[in-house]
């Protein structure tokens, strides 16, 4: 059975997340001052890492971030700066 979990986004350039095999990133948001990514997983499949990446208003983006990714949301953080938030997928490994 799939269900919405939500993890951690740290405010760096690019991350990885733990989450299960085929989970589909939904949106990122503010909570309680900290960023988040809500995701539709099947808590039943076993977990890989998930590609992030996370790019600044007027920040440079690698080419790398833009030949594959999906964006999934920007997100004000309360000390002024705009974060734009994109999956690149699942880890290779």
């Amino acid at each position: 059975m799939r269900k919405i979990w939500k993890y951690l986004a740290p405010l760096v350039d690019t991350f990885d997340v733990m989450m299960p095999i085929g989970s589909i990133p939904l949106t990122v948001q503010v909570q309680r001052d900290e960023v988040f990514i809500w995701a539709l997983v099947n808590p039943e499949n076993p977990e890989v890492y998930h590609n992030f990446c996370c790019a600044g208003t007027g920040n440079p983006i690698s080419e790398e971030v833009t030949n594959v990714f999906d964006y999934i949301g920007t997100v004000q953080i309360p000390v002024g700066l705009v974060l734009h938030y994109f999956y690149m997928g699942e880890a290779n490994i």
